[in-house]
């Protein structure tokens, strides 16, 4: 199985953290992006050590390229 690199927007909570958490426990890699960065880095604890937080508000030109980059 290879594993795969996904980005999840909206991942500090609801479905996304929910998302982030049954990718992470298949073996994904996930890239976690939110605005709110406490719950934010909760979840990627729970996600382990490969789970990656960017603190990112998507109406944010800069923090959508951030996030490419």
């Amino acid at each position: 199985m290879t594993s795969k690199v996904i980005v999840i927007t909206g991942a500090s909570g609801g479905i996304g953290a929910a998302t982030a958490k049954q990718l992470a426990g298949r073996g994904d890699k996930v890239v976690l992006a939110a605005r709110r960065l406490v719950e934010l880095k909760q979840v990627a604890e729970q996600c382990g050590p490969d789970a990656l937080p960017i603190l990112t508000d998507v109406i944010r030109r800069t923090d959508v390229d951030h996030l490419r980059d």
